[in-house]
């Protein structure tokens, strides 16, 4: 026999030693005995140590087969959820408290300096002026849905220009009685 068959012969031995040993430790490990219930018996073992070679691997295999425990299927549920470390705990209700946000109160000056902020300039002769506030052009005397943003909140004011210059606006605003001048921040 050549050296190459001989050490082929002595790993395929050792593979199957470690292959008996391994369902032997797993049929140790998964069959418990209790009182009420015990482990089936079969004639595999003894079948396995009269044979040698593949044949002992298969009956052992099988007898290890037939020694498991049965197999317990899992499920999931969001009606009824379970904690799988501990199912016979009931699970404690969530209870959420929510506050409905409160409008802010917005005053004359927090229109105004929102306005003022975002008052760009006027464009055009001096006979067609226009005003950009807020990337909303704006023609005189002519009223016109501004969107600005006052204490964190999104709001459109209806603004009438009365009067554009070169750098600055009198207008009309909505909630506001007087006349509300605006000037372009350089």
């Amino acid at each position: 026999m050549s050296r190459h068959h001989k050490f082929m012969s002595a790993l395929s031995c050792l593979l199957a030693l470690c292959l008996v040993a391994a369902c032997l430790v797993l049929v140790g490990c998964g069959a418990k005995e209790t009182p009420d219930t015990k482990a089936p018996t079969t004639s595999a073992p003894k079948a396995a140590s009269s044979r040698s070679g593949a044949g002992a691997v298969a009956a052992s295999i099988g007898a290890a087969s037939s020694l498991r425990p049965p197999q317990f299927t899992s499920f999931f549920s969001t009606t009824d959820p379970k904690d799988p470390f501990n199912p016979k705990s009931k699970p404690q209700p969530v209870t959420v408290t929510t506050t409905a946000p409160t409008a802010p109160t917005l005053g004359p000056k927090d229109i105004i300096a929102a306005l003022e902020a975002g008052f760009r300039g006027t464009l055009g002769p001096p006979t067609e002026r226009i005003a950009l506030v807020h990337g909303t052009a704006l023609e005189q005397n002519r009223e016109t849905p501004v969107p600005i943003t006052v204490l964190g909140a999104q709001r459109r004011v209806k603004v009438r220009p009365l009067r554009i210059l070169r750098d600055t606006m009198e207008a009309q605003v909505e909630g506001i009685p007087d006349v509300v001048t605006l000037k372009v921040r350089r």
